[in-house]
């Protein structure tokens, strides 16, 4: 069975490096070993969240160390930020396949379908040893729903302001060795909500009204499917296809709204995956998780109301194709050793239907990455190292016929860069542990940073590598049913990658070193086995050394706190939850500025029957009528109802 599961293996694995590759979609759960530890680890278990009405962002902007930003309504595009680093900074992984590409500007969490979703981990300084690229300054590890022994199946329709409907079914069976599970979601908005228009004069606020968001509708269509089969007690073969389909409005910035502009995204994800226990030798566990994506986006804004002056009608493709085969040891009582070896290829290929000739050259990027890891227990002591070499080969150009001047650089580099994270715990007392961990991390600029992307993002073909050395160390109490937890953070950053606006137009520039210093305090407490109370504060400061010594980098403030309150009475459970953001910059020289802002957020859900649980929420109860980009407000006050059917 070893013998021919690895010459299955070697055959998949050999069909990365063919050039004429079927793209196809799937995933799968591991159990995730972390070379992090509990100060900056954040572990969610989605079962807290099934009679409530959020989002997958929504639940991550209220942990410690990250800051969500939001480019509008409940279907727009999002990007987060982990202990003051840019979204692309930040990898995304379901089921162990990466959801950023080369080509992208950070990963929009807004898709995800939360009631598909079993667990999310963020580890928020250094490494997750599975997932074979070099520390991250942060991993955002999301696993989908595990299918049980015995049949499951439920559905669910919410219904809210701006006339935002949202449908979910979800049906799981197990037939001896073979399992299935399939969900399905539907989300649409209007997206029309109200809010204070400056009229693009911030200084004069004589012009100021209160006008409705147009052009801001979003349908998103989201089925997942997952087989699993079980050959024997140790070999297990998972499969998992997800397919992302999201029409929208693209309504442009607050004083100068579009009525036509759309965007139309496509994102097929395929992933397989072999688990064996006892892989030739006794103790030696494998897995191999061939992978692969295709992504597609089509932005009209063929009346040039937005971006650049001109008209487009862009239809530009992203495929990804990895493999990845992870060796662990489990042999040895103080050692649990990790190899693991990736290749990954990612090619992008620009077209503009306006453009003649319309289709612009591809661009690609290989990887072929080797790392190994460890956990040595030493008693009382506890060490993670992980070391990596990441390989990276491009062939990149501009030749993109959106371009206003396209075809004039190209580049064929190729880097040998090594990484590597350290983390180390020691057990003071059985209730409280002191931690620490320091990494160093590089990230590459993507496709869009480099050549453009659509409407008035611009490219900039010299970016160099950023590259950064971080640390942080804490101390984790636990307490029968209290813990609390406290971390200080320092990164030093070189050439650090930021998008500065000027001009009308965005651009990413090496703003070259930054120095971002934080502190994050976290507690939790049951009490009278009903009500359960949470808070964390993050302090940060995110200074420029650079380009604008002494300035604050963008989007990053000081103060962020968040407070959640739950309690259970009977069939009754209500909850509150409060965010307080500082104010923070829109500008590199810091002269635009949003204010400090509270959001408050209530509901109460109502289990009916056995089967049936009805619920309700309130958001930003205090009407807050803010942005977090400039040219993009959010949405004020708003209602949502739900009824959901589990059995």
């Amino acid at each position: 069975m070893n013998f021919l599961l690895f010459i299955i293996l070697l055959f998949c694995s050999a069909s990365a490096f063919a050039d004429d590759v079927e793209l196809a979609p799937i995933v799968i759960s591991d159990s995730l070993k972390s070379t992090k530890t509990d100060t900056s680890t954040i572990q969610i278990s989605t079962k807290n969240y099934q009679n409530r009405i959020v989002t997958v962002p929504e639940v991550l902007a209220e942990q410690s160390g990250l800051h969500l930003t939001r480019y509008g309504g409940s279907e727009e595009s999002t990007s987060l930020s982990v202990r003051g680093s840019g979204s692309n900074e930040v990898g995304v992984y379901l089921d162990g396949i990466p959801l950023q590409t080369a080509n992208g500007l950070g990963v929009n969490l807004t898709p995800l379908d939360l009631n598909s979703i079993k667990s999310i981990a963020v580890y928020k300084n250094g490494a997750v040893s599975e997932d074979g690229f070099v520390p991250q300054t942060g991993v955002v590890w999301i696993e989908s729903k595990n299918i049980p022994g015995d049949t499951h199946y439920g559905a669910s329709v919410e219904y809210g302001s701006f006339n935002t409907i949202k449908a979910n079914t979800l049906f799981s069976k197990k037939w001896k060795k073979f399992g299935l599970l399939l969900s399905n979601s539907f989300h649409h908005t209007d997206g029309d909500f109200s809010f204070l228009d400056n009229n693009g004069t911030p200084v004069n606020t004589a012009d100021d009204a209160t006008i409705r968001r147009i052009n801001n509708e979003a349908n998103t269509y989201q089925p997942l499917l997952k087989l699993s089969y079980d050959f024997d007690d140790k070999t297990e073969v998972v499969l998992l296809n997800r397919f992302v389909y999201q029409d929208r409005g693209i309504p442009g910035i607050t004083s100068n709204q579009s009525v036509h502009a759309g965007l139309t995204e496509k994102d097929y994800l395929f992933g397989l995956k072999v688990n064996r226990k006892d892989f030739f030798l006794k103790n030696l566990n494998f897995s191999n998780l061939i992978y692969q994506r295709f992504y597609q986006s089509q932005f009209d804004d063929s009346l040039a109301e937005i971006g650049l002056g001109r008209a487009q009608d862009n239809n530009d493709t992203s495929s990804v194709f990895g493999n990845k085969m992870v060796f662990d040891y489990v042999g040895f009582k103080t050692h649990a050793p990790q190899l693991f070896v990736l290749y990954q290829g990612e090619n992008f290929a620009p077209t503009n239907y306006l453009a003649s000739p319309q289709k612009g050259k591809e661009s690609s990027r290989y990887q072929f990455n080797v790392g190994l890891s460890d956990v040595w227990s030493l008693g009382k002591v506890v060490l993670k190292p992980h070391v990596s070499l990441m390989n990276t080969f491009n062939r990149l150009n501009n030749d993109d016929t959106s371009l206003p001047a396209p075809g004039g650089y190209e580049n064929a580099k190729s880097r040998h860069d090594v990484a590597g994270s350290l983390g180390v715990s020691y057990g003071v007392l059985s209730w409280m542990t002191l931690e620490g961990n320091v990494a160093r991390v590089l990230r590459q600029p993507t496709f869009s940073e480099l050549f453009g992307d659509r409407g008035g993002f611009v490219g900039n073909p010299s970016l160099k590598a950023q590259k950064s050395l971080e640390w942080d160390a804490g101390v984790v109490l636990k307490r029968h049913k209290f813990f609390a937890r406290t971390a200080y953070y320092e990164r030093r950053v070189d050439d650090l990658i930021q998008l500065q606006i000027g001009s009308g137009v965005v651009r990413a520039e090496n703003v070259g070193e930054a120095l971002l210093r934080g502190v994050e305090v976290q507690a939790g407490a049951t009490l009278f086995k009903s009500l359960t109370l949470g808070g964390n504060y993050t302090y940060q400061s995110a200074i420029d050394k650079a380009q604008y010594p002494g300035r604050t980098l963008v989007g990053r403030p000081k103060h962020e706190i968040n407070v959640q309150a739950d309690y259970k009475y009977k069939k009754i459970n209500p909850y509150v939850s409060f965010n307080y953001l500082d104010a923070n910059y829109l500008d590199p020289l810091n002269t635009r500025v949003v204010t400090h802002r509270s959001f408050v957020n209530a509901g109460v859900s109502y289990e009916a029957t056995k089967n049936i649980t009805l619920g309700f929420e309130a958001k930003n109860l205090s009407d807050e009528k803010t942005v977090d980009v400039v040219g993009f407000p959010l949405p004020g006050r708003s209602f949502f109802g739900k009824i959901s059917f589990k059995k």
